[in-house]
């Protein structure tokens, strides 16, 4: 079987490759900011439950 070179190919392949890859980055920097946000809201109403007496250790 004789393989014919193809550009056309070569740059769909490419383009599908870096439109996975912005897909993935960008779906790992919104897991990454939410999981900020939530450790920031957590941190807060930890500190918030501090100063109020509130006990939220698991029992």
């Amino acid at each position: 079987m004789i393989h014919i070179f193809r550009p056309d190919l070569l740059i769909i392949w490419w383009s599908c490759i870096q439109v996975y890859s912005v897909l993935v980055l960008r779906v790992h920097f919104e897991v990454q900011r939410t999981e900020n946000i939530d450790k920031l809201f957590y941190y807060h109403q930890i500190q918030g439950a501090a100063h109020r007496n509130i006990d939220y250790t698991f029992k």
